[in-house]
């Protein structure tokens, strides 16, 4: 028998031990950081999204769900959860089912059916961070602890951040000092207007799907889901989704919905940028992700440019 067919049947098996019901076919789709996807038909026509995952990941991933549920019952238009391991396999591996969502890359929209879809996520995300949460923090379980102000969680994880930059020596030790001293200054003077709300924290395009006429279909994979200022969301969204002015304004436009920015927002984002951009260039270094990490060390260099 053949390596994909083994595969094939092992997806299968799993799927259908999960769901009570016969799995016909699956699919592989394109790969996403850590995981593994799959298309897969049930023999009663209904289709799901089967994602496995190593066993290390799986403590955050059980946090992430409790986030994309919470988005769910808030009517954000993402996949439902509805099967997670509660521990590996006997693949010793992690899986989550969802409902499948049609829909297409978004790249391919233009003109009405692209401001269609702006107008949509801009929505969309704006009932995401209405989700207000307790307190902040990196898991959204209860499994990590959490933090009543801004600027303490701020304290807690900046850190982390900074030691895996210099073990992976991603930034010179004088820069790497700026950036610390700047976001520790920065969470003191905003702490004060952030509220905890639900962030997805990986806003790029890859992350959306959408219908042929620009409706939106869904917002995907909430695996890095967390706690923060909604500030944080726009580090991507601004990076790589709202790339030219039109798209720019239409979604701040279906975002603000008539209200002016939130107080101290551009600090804000600022702080988001400086933190998450710092942690994906360690991180993109530790996993070999080359092209990622040039293109993220581009980005570090154009918002630090911004000082002032």
């Amino acid at each position: 028998m053949s390596e994909p067919m083994t595969v094939d049947l092992s997806v299968k098996a799993r799927v259908a031990a999960a769901l009570g019901r016969e799995a016909v076919t699956v699919e592989r789709l394109p790969t996403s950081w850590g995981s593994e996807t799959w298309r897969v038909e049930l023999v009663d026509g209904e289709c799901f999204v089967a994602k496995f995952g190593p066993t290390a990941s799986a403590r955050k991933w059980f946090a992430a769900l409790a986030g994309q549920r919470l988005a769910y019952d808030a009517g954000v238009p993402t996949s439902r959860v509805v099967y997670c391991d509660e521990g590996p396999g006997t693949d010793d591996r992690v899986l989550r089912i969802f409902t499948w969502l049609d829909g297409h890359d978004v790249s391919r929209l233009t003109g009405p059916d692209r401001v269609r879809l702006f107008t949509e996520l801009g929505r969309a995300i704006r009932r995401l961070h209405a989700i207000e949460l307790p307190v902040f923090s990196s898991r959204l379980d209860g499994s990590a602890p959490g933090f009543a102000r801004w600027d303490q969680y701020v304290e807690y994880r900046l850190p982390s951040v900074v030691e895996r930059a210099r073990i992976h020596n991603v930034l010179r030790a004088s820069q790497l000092r700026s950036i610390e001293t700047e976001v520790l200054d920065m969470a003191r003077v905003v702490g004060h207007a952030v509220r905890p709300t639900l962030c997805h924290r990986d806003l790029h395009p890859g992350n959306f799907l959408a219908h042929e006429n620009g409706a939106l279909s869904g917002v995907l994979d909430f695996d890095g889901a967390e706690a923060w200022d909604p500030a944080v969301d726009f580090v991507k969204l601004r990076w790589q989704t709202l790339t030219d002015r039109t798209t720019e304004t239409t979604f701040n436009n279906a975002y603000l919905a008539g209200e002016p920015w939130p107080a101290k927002w551009e600090e804000r984002v600022r702080l988001a940028e400086l933190l998450e951009l710092t942690n994906a260039l360690a991180n993109a270094r530790a996993d070999g992700h080359g092209d990622y990490e040039a293109r993220v060390r581009e980005r570090l260099q154009e918002t630090l440019g911004r000082r002032g």
